[in-house]
C-alpha cells in the first residue's frame, strides 16, 4: 500500500469576492491514512452562465449534488489486501475527508461481490454528517475462505453521487512455522523438556497444530527419544553425554507440513567420574562391570553391576560409592557408573558379553568421562559368554591403564553373590 504522504500548500490569499473567476478556495494541509478515501468539496458560484457554457461536464451528474452548490472530488479507488494465509484476516482503514466549506451528508457505506468482505464504522456512534474539516474512519475486513482471488465493491453515497473503491484479494494456503525452544545444557538421566508452543499455522494464527517431535542427531549409544508431555511442549530423558540435536515440526489443520526447526543440547555427566557401555546389535545382553581394587566382576564385594548397583565402597556413606544407572537386557545400552565423590577410587572396568539371543558378534564401546572430559573412548568385538578387561582408572592421577589383554570365555561363576 502506499506511505501517507503529508504536503504544504500556501493559501491563496482573498482579494476577490468568493464568486470572481480568479477566485480559488483556501487550500488545506491534511494528514491521510494510507489508503484514503478523500472527499473534497468547493463552492459552485454563478457568473450569469450556465454551466454548459462554462464548459463544466459534472453539472447534474456523478460528483454534483444536483443543484444544491456542492460537487465532491474522490480520493483512491481501489484497495488491495494482497495475499494472506486461507482462514487468515487483514484490515485495512479508509478515511472520509471533508476538506471543503459545506456540510457533506453520507449514506452508511455498502458493499457487493464476494463475501470475503467486510466494512464498519471504526466509530460505531460516529456521525455520518461530515461538518467542514471533519472525518470519518470506515474499517474494512478481508477473510480469506479458500485459495481463490476475492474481488468486491465498497460504495458510499453522497446526494445523489456514489464513491466506489474496488477491493481486491487472494487467498493462499500459508506455509506453518515451527519454533523450537530448549535448554542449552542438561545432565544425564533427569527428562528435561523443550518447547514448541511458538509455532504457528499457515491457517490462521492460533491454529491447531501437530506436533512431530524427533531426535535429529544423537551421541553414540543415545536411544532416548522425544515424547509428547503437554501440549506443545515434549520430554526426553537423554542417557548419553554429548550434544543432542532435537527436531520440530508442525502440521496444520491443512495438512501443510512446516520446515524442520532444530536446537542442540550439551548434555553432561552430572558427575566427576563416569563409565558408560554401549553396543551395536539388538537382542544381546552385555554389561558393564566396575570393579575395585582387586575385585572381579560377580565377586560378593567390591564389583559394581546389575548383581549390586549401589556396594559400599571405601568411607562410610553413599557419597564415594560407585552407582549403576542402568542394566540393558535388549541391545544397544547403555549401561553407566558414575561416582559422585571418587577420591579415592582406583577401578578396573569391565564388558560382559552374557548373552546372545540372536545378535551375533558385537562391538562394544567403553568411555570415560572424568570431570565432563571425555578421557576413554575404545572399542572391541565380542562373542557370547566372553568377559573383556578394558583397563584400570587411578583416579588420583586421573589415569588410564587399557590391561592390553584380548577377550576370554568366562568361565568363573555368572550367578549374582548371595545377599548379605
Amino acid at each position: 500500500m502506499p506511505q501517507p504522504s503529508r504536503t504544504r500548500r500556501t493559501p491563496t490569499e482573498r482579494t476577490t469576492s468568493p464568486c470572481s473567476p480568479s477566485h480559488r478556495p483556501p487550500r488545506r494541509r491534511t494528514r491521510t491514512k494510507a489508503p484514503m478515501l478523500l472527499l473534497a468539496a468547493s463552492v459552485a458560484c454563478s457568473t450569469g452562465a450556465t454551466d454548459k457554457e462554462r464548459g463544466d461536464d459534472t453539472a447534474d451528474g456523478p460528483g454534483s449534488d444536483g443543484g444544491t452548490g456542492s460537487t465532491v472530488g474522490l480520493g483512491p479507488t481501489t484497495l488491495d489486501f494482497g495475499t494472506i494465509a486461507v482462514a487468515a484476516r487483514a484490515t485495512e482503514t479508509l478515511t472520509l475527508t471533508n476538506p471543503g466549506e459545506t456540510s457533506l451528508s453520507l449514506d452508511a457505506p455498502t458493499l457487493s461481490g464476494d463475501s470475503a468482505f467486510s466494512v464498519a464504522l471504526a466509530d460505531p456512534d460516529a456521525s455520518l454528517q461530515l461538518e467542514p474539516g471533519a472525518s470519518l474512519d470506515l474499517v474494512v475486513t478481508y477473510t480469506a475462505d479458500d485459495e481463490t482471488a476475492d474481488a468486491g465493491t465498497l460504495s458510499v453515497a453522497y446526494g445523489d453521487a456514489e464513491h466506489t473503491v474496488a477491493l481486491t484479494g487472494t487467498g493462499t494456503l500459508g506455509t506453518p512455522v515451527a519454533d523450537l525452544v530448549c535448554p542449552a545444557s542438561a545432565t544425564v538421566g533427569p527428562s528435561l523438556e523443550v518447547d514448541g508452543r511458538g509455532s504457528v499455522s499457515g491457517v490462521e494464527p492460533g491454529g491447531v497444530l501437530r506436533y512431530v517431535w524427533s531426535v535429529v542427531t544423537r551421541p553414540t549409544g543415545g536411544t532416548a527419544e522425544l515424547a509428547d508431555t503437554r501440549e506443545g511442549r515434549a520430554g526426553i530423558a537423554v542417557d548419553v553425554p554429548g550434544t543432542w540435536t532435537l527436531g520440530l515440526e508442525v502440521i496444520d489443520d491443512a495438512g501443510s507440513r512446516s520446515a524442520l526447526a532444530s536446537c542442540d543440547v550439551e548434555v553432561l555427566t552430572g558427575a566427576p567420574l563416569y563409565v558408560q557401555l554401549t553396543w551395536d546389535t539388538d537382542d544381546s545382553d552385555l554389561d558393564l562391570h566396575l570393579t575395585n581394587g582387586d575385585a572381579r566382576p560377580f565377586d560378593a564385594t567390591g564389583a559394581c553391576s546389575y548383581c549390586d548397583k549401589y556396594p559400599d565402597w571405601g568411607e562410610p556413606g553413599a557419597v564415594d560409592d560407585p552407582h549403576l544407572v542402568k542394566d540393558s537386557r535388549t541391545g544397544y545400552g547403555p549401561e553407566a557408573v558414575y561416582v559422585a565423590q571418587p577420591d579415592a577410587v582406583v577401578a578396573t572396568a569391565w564388558v560382559h558379553y552374557f548373552e546372545d539371543d540372536g545378535g551375533g558378534d558385537t562391538t562394544a564401546n567403553l568411555r570415560v568421562w572424568v570431570d565432563d572430559v571425555l578421557t576413554v573412548d575404545t572399542s572391541i568385538e565380542l562373542s557370547d559368554e566372553e568377559m573383556w578387561q578394558v583397563g584400570t582408572l587411578t583416579w588420583a592421577d586421573g589415569g588410564f591403564v587399557p590391561s592390553g589383554e584380548a577377550p576370554e570365555r568366562w568361565t568363573d561363576s555368572t550367578s549374582c553373590p548371595p545377599d548379605e
